[in-house]
């Protein structure tokens, strides 16, 4: 879970990304964070909302909505995957990554001078 935003500088921060903003009347704006500027004489979030349209469909892009921050009780920003591209097939199934790597033989086997701690003293007696 993020961090509540609620100032100016937080919303700055997040341009570019999804974010839910809850009004002071308690209705909610949620879709990406275009801008933060200035109308008249306060600071004015641009929001573009992102409608589903189901399961495997590509959201809708609506039209952008400006939100006064003087009306924002809080804002958080929503988890959003959309960014992170195609993953490339072959990267996951290259033989090297699922090799092996090579051990020594002599991992594991004791030499005849030293004990099971290491320590030397094979054979002595205290």
């Amino acid at each position: 879970m993020s961090r509540p935003m609620t100032q100016r500088r937080h919303f700055v921060r997040a341009i570019g990304r999804t974010v839910e903003v809850q009004r002071a009347d308690g209705t909610r704006v949620q879709g990406r964070l275009r801008t933060v500027g200035q109308e008249g004489d306060g600071d004015v979030l641009v929001l573009v909302p992102q409608v589903e349209r189901g399961k495997g469909r590509r959201p809708v892009t609506g039209n952008p909505v400006s939100v006064p921050l003087a009306d924002v009780r809080v804002g958080h920003v929503q988890v959003d995957l959309s960014g992170l591209g195609q993953v490339d097939e072959r990267e996951l199934t290259q033989d090297e990554a699922h090799e092996p790597h090579d051990v020594p033989e002599t991992y594991g086997q004791q030499d005849d001078h030293t004990d099971e701690h290491g320590t030397g003293a094979a054979g002595q007696e205290s």
